[in-house]
C-alpha cells in the first residue's frame, strides 16, 4: 500500500475575456495498492480552488428581482474523489489495460445558491480507457476521454468534461510518455 500527496499552484494565462479566476489551487491524497501482482488501484481525494475558469457564467436566480440570467463570478471550490486501475497483461506484465474516473462532488450544486446554471451541461464527470506499455525504462500510455485538456481541476464547473454520448461526439485522444532516469 502506497500514499501519497500532491499540491499545485498554477496561473491560467488567456485572455480575462476567455478566463474568469486565473489563479487556482490543487490539493490531492492518494491512496493505492497493488493487488494480486497484476492489479493496481488508486483512490484520489482532492479539493481544487476557484475551479471555475469560464469567463461567461449566468444564472437565473429567482429572487433576485431582475428577469433573466445575470453574469456571476464562481470563486468557490470543488472537492473531488477519483479512482484509478489497471490490469497487467502477459507473462511479463508490460501490457496494461487503465481505467479513470473522477467525480465531482457534490455534482448538481456547483452554482450560486443550488442551482446548476447550465441546465443541458454535463455532471457525469472525467473519465478515460485505455492501454499501456511498459518497456523497462519508458512507459507509454493511450486513452480514450471525454475531458481535453489534463489537469487535476478540469472535470469541475467551467471544465471541459462533455457527455460524449449526448451528441455522438465530444471523445478525445490522449497520450502519457514517461522515461526512467538513472544518475
Amino acid at each position: 500500500m502506497s500514499f501519497g500527496g500532491y499540491a499545485s499552484v498554477e496561473y491560467l494565462r488567456d485572455f480575462p475575456s476567455n478566463t474568469a479566476n486565473p489563479w487556482a489551487g490543487n490539493f490531492q491524497l492518494l491512496l493505492s495498492r497493488l493487488w494480486f501482482d497484476r492489479w493496481s488501484t488508486q483512490l484520489t481525494v482532492g479539493y481544487h480552488l476557484r475551479t471555475n475558469h469560464s469567463a461567461n457564467v449566468q444564472v437565473d436566480l429567482p429572487d433576485d428581482d431582475v428577469a433573466g440570467p445575470v453574469k456571476v463570478r464562481d470563486k468557490r471550490g470543488t472537492l473531488g474523489i477519483g479512482i484509478a486501475s489497471t490490469v497487467w497483461l502477459g507473462q511479463k506484465k508490460r501490457w496494461g489495460i487503465d481505467l479513470e474516473y473522477h467525480l465531482p462532488i457534490p455534482a448538481d450544486v456547483f452554482f450560486y445558491r443550488g442551482g446548476n446554471a447550465d441546465r443541458n451541461g454535463s455532471n457525469i464527470g472525467s473519465w478515460a480507457i485505455g492501454g499501456s506499455v511498459n518497456t523497462g525504462k519508458h512507459f507509454f500510455q493511450i486513452f480514450i476521454t471525454n475531458t481535453r485538456e489534463i489537469h487535476t481541476n478540469l472535470y469541475a464547473p467551467g471544465g471541459q468534461s462533455k457527455n460524449p454520448f449526448s451528441d455522438r461526439g465530444n471523445f478525445f485522444f490522449g497520450f502519457n510518455l514517461s522515461r526512467k532516469w538513472s544518475l
